[in-house]
């Protein structure tokens, strides 16, 4: 029934704080997987205390601090070629399965231990590399320098004896570092696979090119101290002076009837031999030479009677001449070096004398071969014009008649004849720097008539041509030249009787190995 305050019984604004108060009810929280309880659970101690894997062993120890075990694990990754975080998760997942056979398991698989492990090693790995990319690459790279392959990989480049051969066996270990990395990257088998081929190729690409660059710098120096260091062709000259004239000074005179015996006694063999008056006019003229000796003789006077019956034969044109004047020489000289008491005047040791003479004619020796080499230097440079334009064809082609004359190359060592035919025919290298060289102006006649011409009509082609010397082609004549002469220096050096060089492939074995190393656990399975 209607009353007095009923008025006041209408709903106004303040009726919303007369009701009671109700507590919001909270959504029904989602129940986390098993795999996920255990991250979070592995998290949460991690940060606390956190494991790695002492390397070596596969034992499981405490580190402090999230930071200190990232870079562990970027040093293991690269020591492990980027199985560090699968070895850890493994480790994980058996230590789950022992428990969860003790009957005193976390209530989880050891699988699902495993990829929980997993997730989290990956996930740290990626902060890690994220947030600090040039500490991250550091301690990849020192991790596997460390590893078995870098270790002896660097022994195994070294032993390699040319630059095809440092490069060949780099790429091998370099090829072996980045397949072992690439495949470790890997989550299944054929992300594997295709990481193991790309890490192969790019691991064996980056450390054949490191060490053979590296190794051919490293000849290149050793080129350079052995062509500075060359004695003079003046100082040969006087070297083998000096010694000529201490031989002399010994004293040592052969009796005539030496000399006679020896002489009958060549008369017998060599005709014994095939020797006769009307084909060996040449070998026959250095026979009699020794002949005509009636009286004793000098070392000075044995050493000009030895260079007369090597005119005979140098002279000669015909093959079995000049081999009969040879057997002639070669007798003389082994007559010489083996004088007895019994050959000399005064009964004396022959030895220091002949020794003398020996080391003066070794001396001379090296000295004429030097004084070749240099004279085909010279006569090249004197057939090139002032611009020096054509120096390297020059170069090669007096080299050339040296290599292919046989008489002449026979004076060589096989070592020196190796380096007289390298220059020319030059190198690899050489040559293919001495193509790019062929786009330079030729600053002929012809060619700047060519020019003037194209100047006169069609300015593309002249431009392009300007662009194409001015960036290839003259740097490359440049560097195919200086290349050339130094070629041509060093086998000058060699027939001046210095020692081939050899450059230690050491230097370039750490190089590549290092460049593996940086390499192959930055290898990635796409």
């Amino acid at each position: 029934m209607p009353n007095a305050f009923d008025e006041f019984d209408t709903p106004n604004a303040f009726d919303e704080f007369d009701s009671p108060i109700v507590a919001p009810v909270a959504a029904p929280a989602r129940k986390l997987s098993l795999a996920e309880q255990t991250a979070m659970r592995e998290a949460q101690a991690r940060n606390a205390r956190v494991m790695r894997i002492i390397p070596g062993t596969g034992f499981l120890s405490p580190e402090k601090g999230l930071r200190s075990n990232q870079q562990s694990q970027a040093l293991l990754q690269g020591l492990l070629f980027n199985t560090s975080d699968e070895i850890a998760s493994a480790l994980a997942a058996a230590r789950t399965g022992i428990s969860n056979l003790r009957g005193r398991g976390p209530g989880f698989s050891a699988r699902e231990s495993y990829d929980a492990h997993m997730r989290q090693e990956r996930e740290q790995m990626g902060q890690f590399q994220a947030e600090h990319p040039n500490e991250s690459t550091f301690f990849n790279v020192a991790g596997a320098l460390a590893n078995p392959i870098t270790r002896s990989g660097s022994g195994y480049i070294a032993a390699g004896k040319t630059v095809p051969q440092v490069m060949g066996r780099a790429a091998l270990v370099g090829g072996a570092q980045g397949a072992a990395a690439g495949a470790g990257a890997g989550n299944d088998l054929e992300s594997r696979i295709k990481g193991a081929i790309g890490g192969g190729v790019a691991g064996g690409a980056a450390t054949g090119l490191v060490s053979g660059v590296g190794q051919k710098l490293a000849q290149g120096l050793a080129e350079r101290a052995v062509r500075r260091a060359q004695p003079t062709v003046d100082a040969l000259e006087k070297k083998a002076s000096d010694l000529y004239l201490q031989a002399d000074q010994a004293g040592l005179i052969i009796k005539s009837s030496s000399i006679k015996k020896f002489a009958n006694d060549l008369v017998t063999d060599i005709k014994s031999q095939g020797l006769r008056r009307q084909l060996h006019a040449n070998a026959m003229g250095a026979l009699n030479e020794l002949k005509s000796i009636k009286s004793d003789m000098s070392l000075k006077e044995a050493e000009l009677t030895r260079r007369v019956i090597k005119d005979y034969v140098q002279s000669s044109k015909d093959k079995s001449d000049k081999r009969m004047g040879y057997i002639i020489l070669d007798k003389f000289d082994d007559f010489v070096n083996n004088l007895s008491p019994t050959d000399t005047v005064a009964g004396s040791n022959a030895r220091p004398a002949v020794d003398l003479l020996n080391n003066a004619r070794g001396v001379y020796k090296v000295k004429a071969k030097g004084e070749t080499i240099e004279d085909l230097i010279t006569k090249a440079k004197n057939n090139t014009g002032a611009l020096g334009i054509k120096l390297e064809q020059n170069i090669k082609s007096e080299f050339k008649k040296l290599a292919n004359n046989p008489r002449g190359i026979s004076r060589f060592s096989e070592e020196e004849q190796k380096a007289i035919r390298n220059v020319a025919n030059g190198s690899v290298t050489r040559n293919v720097i001495s193509t790019l060289g062929k786009f330079a102006p030729s600053f002929s006649l012809v060619g700047l008539s060519g020019l003037a011409s194209a100047a006169y009509g069609n300015f593309g082609p002249l431009i392009g041509g300007a662009i194409t010397a001015g960036t290839v082609g003259i740097p490359s004549k440049i560097a195919a030249t200086k290349a050339t002469v130094n070629a041509a220096r060093l086998a000058a050096a060699l027939a001046k009787g210095a020692k081939a060089p050899v450059a230690s492939a050491g230097p370039a074995a750490v190089a590549g190995t290092i460049t593996g190393a940086a390499v192959a656990p930055r290898t990635r399975s796409k």
